[in-house]
């Protein structure tokens, strides 16, 4: 792998997890909680108290389906909104409300788990990648591309889907049409995400690079468990130098771009392990 550069920009190195990568329900919930830094307010003195009088004050009755339930460890208390590691939303009383565990397992976790319908976003059969891998994360114009340029090597490979759909299109690398392109674009990507595991290419390559913007530590978790990457890098580049970097790219729309930045910031949460670059 190439050496990293000395950067200006403020580093920190959350303790990486140790350990096999999971393949059953059991296991991810294991990971997730090791890997999510505010999994263990659910631990807490405070978080029992608050749950024991959230069920108390609903008399153990489901909001949802409104049925009573005897057993308290069958009754969740739920988040309303998504707290995404604000702890003053985590712990606001009056964004909880009590679910039998059937109603929270059946409806409520889907808002968590959505992401992993899509088998073209997040394809179920990849392997552990045979070639050194870095994985490249952050919001758009956040520096991803720039920083791979400055360390890969002659014969690194890079997967990233602007560059693919650029050769696909014909385009510029950030204006093109999602509705047009994406599911090409997917499957290339996926092939070449794929290719990675295989003995015929590892020989091809000395190190690999993959760009996905992927704010939140569930997902990034998700291809940690998927390709075994030697590192993952979150570029937290702060909004205001993403607006002012997206400016001096003229493929970029940026009313769509600017929209796009906040969106990334607003899903962002930290993760257990990752290499964190700071740019404000």
């Amino acid at each position: 792998m190439p050496k990293l550069p000395i950067l200006k920009h403020q580093l920190s190195v959350i303790k990486p997890l140790i350990g096999s990568y999971p393949n059953d329900k059991k296991e991810w919930l294991k990971l997730r909680d090791k890997t999510i830094t505010w999994r263990k307010w659910y631990y807490s003195r405070r978080w029992r108290k608050l749950r024991w009088q959230i069920l108390k004050e609903a008399h153990f009755t489901c909001a949802i389906c409104q049925s009573i339930e005897h057993d308290t460890s069958k009754l969740v208390c739920d988040h309303i909104k998504p707290h995404k590691g604000n702890e003053k939303l985590f712990y606001d009383l009056s964004n909880l409300q009590c679910l039998c565990k059937h109603c929270h397992d059946s409806i409520k976790q889907r808002e968590e788990k959505r992401w992993l319908k899509g088998t073209i976003f997040y394809p179920e059969y990849l392997q552990p990648s045979l070639i050194p891998l870095t994985i490249m994360c952050g919001a758009p114009a956040s520096g991803k591309s720039k920083y791979i340029a400055m360390n890969k090597g002659a014969k690194d490979i890079v997967i990233d889907l602007d560059e693919i759909v650029a050769s696909i299109s014909g385009v510029p690398s950030h204006d093109w049409s999602r509705k047009k392109y994406a599911e090409k674009a997917f499957s290339k990507r996926n092939q070449m995400l794929s290719s990675l595991s295989m003995d015929k290419v590892h020989r091809n390559y000395d190190h690999a690079w993959f760009i996905v913007s992927e704010p939140e530590a569930f997902r990034r978790s998700w291809w940690e468990m998927k390709l075994n990457p030697e590192m993952i890098i979150v570029l937290e580049t702060s909004e205001q130098q993403c607006l002012k970097n997206a400016d001096l790219d003229s493929d970029r729309n940026r009313q769509e771009t600017a929209l796009a930045i906040n969106k990334w910031w607003n899903n962002y949460t930290p993760r257990n392990g990752d290499v964190i670059f700071r740019q404000t």
